[in-house]
Order: structure tokens, then sequence, then C-alpha cells
């Protein structure tokens, strides 16, 4: 079986583990994000705990996937914005990829959530999903089949990632 580390960043704490080929689930473990620190001090600080964990794990890791909030742009591997870590124009995959020596790829934390729902989880064998993010902020992604001729390529909408302070609903500065 192959193997792949599946990254979930969030508000708080950064969550990873080992994912099978069959969406199996294995050895999970956390940090805790500090607020005091950078983002390319968080992100440096992930890659060493990666590279500790992988060389505990025993298996052969084929890369990492990493799902992160905000405006991520999956194309140059950048977190361009997140509200709730205060990350701008951040370059979260080549960093990993420096320090770990694997191949990753990133994309928006409710984006990857909805797809390992509909590959593997509650979602499988529906063809419209909806999935809502409640975390420190709060995302989604609505998800159905583009019409007849492209069968095999799906539509999706993302809703804004938001988050609330002492009762207001914040929105990302390129929404105002």
């Amino acid at each position: 079986m192959k193997y792949a580390i599946g990254v979930d960043i969030g508000g708080t704490s950064i969550k990873y583990s080992l994912v099978g080929e069959d969406g199996s689930i294995r050895k999970k473990e956390a940090i805790r994000i500090d607020k005091k620190i950078t983002g390319e001090e968080t992100i440096s600080r992930l890659g060493r705990a990666l590279n500790d964990y992988i060389a505990s794990l025993g298996v052969k890791v084929e890369g990492i996937g990493v799902g992160c909030p905000g405006a991520i742009n999956s194309t140059t591997g950048t977190c361009d914005y997140s509200s709730n870590l205060h990350w701008n124009k951040l370059p979260i995959v080549v960093m990993l990829k420096s320090i770990t020596g694997l191949p990753v790829k990133i994309a928006n934390d409710a984006n990857v959530a909805a797809f390992g729902e509909y590959a593997f989880g509650s979602a499988k064998g529906y063809k419209n999903v909806v999935l809502v993010t409640l975390g420190t902020g709060v995302g989604g992604l609505g998800w159905q089949p583009l019409r007849r001729e492209r069968r095999q390529r799906r539509r999706a909408w993302p809703y804004d990632h938001q988050r609330r302070r002492q009762g207001m609903l914040l929105r990302p500065p390129w929404l105002s």
C-alpha cells in the first residue's frame, strides 16, 4: 500500500497523520500553533516535526498533502492570505519540500475536507455534496457533477473563510 502524510493546518493547531491510499488514517499527531512566532517559523517547526514523525513510521512515504485555511494558491504552493493565522504570501510548499525532501501539495482546508468525504467518507456515493467546516473559522464547499458532456469533472463553490470576533462576522480584506 502507498502512504502519504495528511496535514491539517487549523487556527490553533496543526494535525498530521499517515494516510493510506485506501483513505485509512494511522498514527495521528499534532503541534500547537504559537501565535507569537511568524508563519515561516511555524512551517519550519512543522517540517522538523514531520521529519521526526516520518522517521518513526517504518514505511515509505510518497508525499505530503496540506489543507490550510484561507486563500490558497495550489499552483504556486502559497498561502496568499489566512485571516486566522495572519499569514500573507507564505510559500508553504517550497518550505516543506526543502525541509522534508518529499513532494508537497496544498489546497484550501475546506476543499480538502470535502474531497476526503466525497472519496472516502460520509459523502461517498453521493453526486451533490455540501460541507461546512466549523473551527476557529467557518468555511465550506458545495460540490456537484458537471453536465453530461464533462461527467468526469466536478464543479465546486467555496464559501468564504470567515471568523467571528466579539459577535461580528469578519470578512477577508479582498471581499471588503
